[in-house]
């Protein structure tokens, strides 16, 4: 399974994007064809848990030994990072500076970055989202202070949805 919105990771539509293609190259050098299935991230690691695929991308947070699963090597490294707009000149230096921010961070943000994210978890300002181009809308549209995603995701929305004309 892979997460359905990680654009240029993976792109549901088309079966392909770059952690999609580094995995399907790696099991093809073994025999293994690559059928990818594509789900909310929030469900990637139920879905091997339930059986109903042979493999995780990812396991958000669950440990998946326990449910068969055998972690290979990383494929892809995320640098995840909170985005603020620069004319609103904000400064993040510590977990206590988002307390009174609007943010949006990508589905199970809080699980890995739990010192940031956890405190802000019973917020009503606080959300958490598997559309990532719904956080670059919001950020730029001021329906949110900070984003927390990673860096390749933001830039390549970023360009997409300004093309599209959704935002300046």
């Amino acid at each position: 399974t892979f997460g359905a919105s990680i654009p240029p990771y993976a792109f549901p539509d088309t079966g392909r994007g770059i952690e999609v293609d580094i995995i399907r190259e790696a099991l093809a050098v073994s025999g293994v064809e690559l059928e990818p299935v594509f789900v909310p991230a929030r469900r990637i690691a139920f879905e091997f848990i339930q059986g109903k695929v042979d493999a995780a991308s990812k396991d958000q947070g669950e440990d998946l030994t326990t449910h068969g699963g055998i972690y290979g090597d990383v494929s892809v490294q995320f640098q995840d990072v909170i985005f603020t707009l620069e004319e609103r000149a904000l400064t993040l230096s510590d977990p206590s500076d988002l307390s009174d921010l609007r943010v949006v961070a990508f589905q199970n943000a809080s699980k890995h970055y739990s010192d940031w994210l956890s405190p802000l978890q019973d917020s009503a300002n606080y959300s958490e989202t598997a559309d990532q181009s719904l956080q670059v809308k919001m950020l730029h549209r001021g329906r949110a202070d900070a984003i927390v995603a990673a860096l390749n995701i933001v830039q390549y929305l970023t360009k997409l949805v300004a093309e599209e004309g959704k935002i300046d």
